[in-house]
């Protein structure tokens, strides 16, 4: 009877050593994961922030340039099939022209032509990760104001003169306390 006794223990022994043994492997494992996702989210932030950058550098460039140079002048690469490197590391910036097609010749198309532009971000510290993204390219000349405005007391006259047709609009606030109370909150 004693022998049983000391048998049941050693099997009962056995099982809850089973049961801490798997519970630890897990707890192991699953921080494991959790330290590598971790590693790869703060990598990804990374390689996002560096295509968001080169996006905005890229749309300043553009914005700045006059529409009929060269996109090998306006930055001073001709070879763009494999890129434009952006003047900080981590990024890569590719122009798409109107059907969505990376513009390879800096020297024969202009900056005119660039529809879009897609930066590609990355960073290598840690685990090395790519994040991509793309913006369209707003035609210059649309939209472009020149505001002047004027108070005299009270009284607030606004001027917005269409810099490409020269077309002009005035508004003015009343003699009131809430300006642009006639026109919505806001003159136009």
């Amino acid at each position: 009877m004693r022998e049983n006794k000391k048998g049941s223990a050693l099997l009962l022994t056995t099982i809850l050593l089973f049961v801490v043994l798997s519970m630890v492997i897990s707890l192991t494992y699953i921080t494991v994961m959790e330290q590598k996702m971790s590693g790869k989210t703060k990598s990804s932030v990374g390689s996002f922030f560096n295509a968001d950058s080169g996006v905005e550098w890229a749309l300043n460039r553009i914005a700045n340039a006059d529409s009929d140079i060269t996109i090998a002048t306006a930055f001073g690469d001709s070879d763009i099939a494999d890129g434009v490197t952006c003047p900080f590391p981590g990024c890569n910036l590719y122009f798409l022209d109107e059907n969505g097609k990376v513009i390879s010749d800096g020297n024969t198309f202009r900056v005119s032509d660039i529809k879009a532009v897609r930066s590609v971000g990355t960073n290598e510290t840690g685990d090395p990760t790519q994040r991509a993204i793309e913006a369209a390219v707003a035609e210059t000349g649309i939209g472009k104001y020149q505001i002047s405005c004027s108070l005299s007391g009270a009284l607030t006259m606004c001027c917005r003169v269409d810099t490409e047709t020269g077309s002009t609009e005035c508004k003015m606030t009343p003699d009131h306390p809430n300006p642009w109370i006639t026109f919505g909150n806001k003159p136009w």
